[in-house]
């Protein structure tokens, strides 16, 4: 108890004496002027300190905080110009290749009376040896036309004889040469009783038609009898009658 006492006793007397002993303020005088302010000293550029290195890193800028860098926008290249086709050179006109010459395989329908029409009886055979054809006629009127080969009229053996004849009585379906080696279909006689003939155009011993004597057809190429078309041979072998008046010229 008494240390205590004289413990709080001890810190009030030396607070008194504190207080006590603490200096006055001197007076101002009013008239006395403020003291001129110190100028700063001069810092030297080689006396800054660089900061440390923590600091610069805080000072250095941080790409992460930068603002993404804008893509620059090219400029939109204008289309090409559409560029003009290229025109084909020119070829060479290739000059046409005839066509061949119709072959005179038939009789010129368009002339050709149908059979009921025609009486057979009045028939004559008209052989103009000028343009190659056999006329079937009748009054007067060509009933058929057929084109025909004579004779080649180079030698007696190979002419064609010239006149007014009549169809004989022989006749038949096939005949065969081996003078010439040929034959033909449909032979009538006219003349000489199996001599001159009107037949079909010639063929080989097969009855084949041989083609490079059937393309002469239209000219003179026989032996001196008339060589027709198959179906023309075929029509005077079935129609005509023996005794028809045959008038041969040029």
């Amino acid at each position: 108890m008494l240390a205590g006492c004289s413990s709080t006793t001890l810190h009030n007397q030396s607070a008194h004496e504190t207080q006590s002993a603490a200096p006055q303020p001197a007076a101002v005088k009013p008239s006395d002027p403020a003291p001129a302010p110190t100028p700063a000293p001069e810092v030297k550029p080689e006396s800054v300190q660089a900061p440390p290195a923590q600091e610069q890193a805080q000072l250095q800028p941080n790409p992460q905080s930068q603002p993404a860098a804008q893509p620059q926008t090219q400029p939109a290249k204008p289309a090409p110009a559409p560029q003009p086709a290229p025109k084909p050179a020119p070829q060479p006109a290739q000059s046409a290749t005839p066509a061949p010459a119709p072959q005179p395989t038939s009789t010129e329908s368009q002339e050709n009376w149908p059979l009921e029409q025609i009486d057979f009886s009045k028939v004559t055979l008209d052989c103009d040896l000028s343009d190659q054809r056999v006329y079937a006629k009748m009054d007067g009127q060509v009933v058929r036309t057929m084109i025909t080969s004579s004779g080649l009229d180079t030698i007696p053996d190979n002419s064609t004889p010239r006149g007014e004849f009549q169809v004989e009585p022989e006749r038949g379906t096939w005949f065969y040469t081996n003078n010439y080696s040929e034959g033909a279909k449909y032979w009538v006689s006219f003349k000489g009783h199996g001599v001159f003939l009107f037949h079909s155009v010639v063929m080989d011993k097969n009855q084949q038609v041989i083609e490079a004597e059937a393309q002469k057809l239209g000219t003179k190429a026989s032996h001196g009898c008339f060589r027709l078309p198959l179906q023309d041979a075929k029509w005077i072998y079935d129609h005509v009658k023996t005794g028809t008046k045959v008038s041969i010229h040029d």
